[in-house]
């Protein structure tokens, strides 16, 4: 699992896992991989992405082998954009399972979406969890603090490098997809099977057979991959597809500048 969740943090989600995990193993994996499944099917369908391409990739394949958390917080992606507050609601509480996952995609769901009615089921969760648990959150903050996982193989981040990405959420703050890419990228480990929340709504081919081609040539080598050049090419591919904005976002720029100077600002 991630290093940033802490079951103090969702101890009312966490206590469900915790009976399926009283269960026999190969039942209670199997009823874990089937809400894996919901929870993805649920993603693609509802944020317009493609279910072969998904099923086909690497992360889809690690997850369902190894029973992450990825498919319930997919999950939460898809409430939170669609469904009605309270619902939605839920979606963040499942999104913050994970906020290395989840973090930005909460705030992209709050700022596009700001109701109150959003709030309410988190609050209350968390009121819960502090009365079943204390005041677990410099624990929890500890725990990120003292992480060791950001040298895993797995791990696809370049953090701090790539925080003079950040910029790019207010540039484009209606994407989803940026979004997602500039945190797999900034948090200090994320690992290369989470870009399963991202590849519920976008998966471009050549990005498929990247990260298939990468983690399978790992195997063979004794080297950690390079797995950012993955999300660096998704956010490359993504400058291209918006490439008519970003030009004339530049010339708006440019003409603004040359403005300033003739005016004397």
């Amino acid at each position: 699992m991630g290093f940033t969740h802490h079951p103090k943090a969702n101890s009312v989600s966490y206590g469900h896992y915790h009976r399926l995990s009283q269960l026999p193993p190969r039942i209670g994996f199997l009823l874990w991989n089937v809400l894996a499944a919901v929870g993805f099917i649920a993603a693609i369908r509802h944020l317009n992405g493609r279910f072969l391409p998904f099923a086909l990739s690497l992360p889809c394949f690690w997850l369902l082998y190894v029973g992450q958390f990825e498919g319930v917080v997919a999950l939460g992606l898809a409430l939170g954009m669609v469904a009605p507050p309270l619902w939605a609601g839920l979606g963040v509480v499942l999104l913050a399972l994970k906020p290395q996952i989840g973090l930005f995609a909460i705030l992209f769901i709050l700022l596009r979406r700001w109701n109150l009615k959003l709030l309410i089921v988190p609050v209350i969760v968390f009121l819960l969890s502090l009365l079943y648990w204390g005041w677990w959150v410099p624990e929890w903050l500890d725990s990120i603090i003292g992480n060791r996982a950001t040298g895993y193989a797995a791990n696809i981040s370049l953090w701090p490098y790539s925080l003079v990405l950040l910029p790019l959420l207010f540039f484009k703050r209606s994407s989803l997809r940026l979004w997602l890419i500039v945190q797999s990228l900034v948090v200090p480990y994320f690992a290369v099977y989470s870009l399963a929340i991202l590849y519920t709504m976008w998966l471009p081919l050549w990005a498929n057979l990247l990260t298939w081609g990468l983690y399978i040539l790992g195997i063979f080598l004794p080297v950690k991959m390079p797995g950012f050049i993955i999300p660096l090419g998704l956010l490359a591919h993504l400058a291209y597809q918006n490439r008519a904005e970003l030009r004339g976002y530049w010339a708006s720029g440019l003409g603004r500048g040359e403005l300033a100077v003739k005016s004397g600002k």
